[in-house]
């Protein structure tokens, strides 16, 4: 706090590239206090993967509703946006893919930048199920689903989501 409050971004900056316990604590708390510049190079400093340091960019431009290309290629770059024939066959290499809870956190994330920062609705719809996909028994993104598409007036829509979030299982009998 002291470092914030005194300007010395660059200590700050210098922190966040040092492994800690605190070190993501301080990232997320400069995103939060909106120094985007700073947190911006905490996260380049970091020592992180280059996926993880493109996904924390991309989620910042959702947080700051950043609408710049730099932003929406951090995602794209993140998530792997490829056609499926440039996909199969490569090995899996963990500094420049995501997988598991994380990919389908960003996908989601994603989904939502499309939609609210870069108004392309129709496009969010590919990402914007990611959690959905990752947990589909799980009725709290059933219900998070419901409420994104309650607030866009799409009842039917939500009206499916929340049926699903009352009662999950049958999430995997509709497919």
């Amino acid at each position: 706090a002291v470092l914030v409050a005194t300007g010395q971004r660059d200590r700050l900056v210098a922190l966040a590239g040092r492994q800690s316990p605190f070190q993501l604590i301080l990232i997320n708390h400069l995103i939060r206090t909106g120094d985007q510049e700073t947190a911006a190079r905490a996260i380049a400093n970091s020592g992180f993967s280059p996926v993880w340091a493109k996904a924390k960019t991309a989620e910042m431009g959702l947080y700051f509703r950043n609408a710049s290309p730099a932003v929406e290629t951090a995602f794209r770059e993140a998530l792997d946006v490829k056609p499926i024939g440039e996909r199969v066959g490569r090995p899996f290499n963990g500094d420049t893919m995501l997988t598991g809870a994380d990919y389908f956190l960003v996908a989601r994330n994603y989904g939502l930048w499309l939609d609210v920062v870069a108004s392309r609705g129709n496009e969010a719809r590919n990402f914007i199920v990611g959690r959905l996909e990752q947990r589909p028994r799980d009725a709290a993104p059933q219900e998070q689903l419901a409420r994104y598409y309650l607030v866009r007036d799409e009842l039917a829509q939500a009206g499916v989501h929340a049926e699903l979030g009352v009662n999950p299982r049958r999430a995997t009998r509709r497919q």
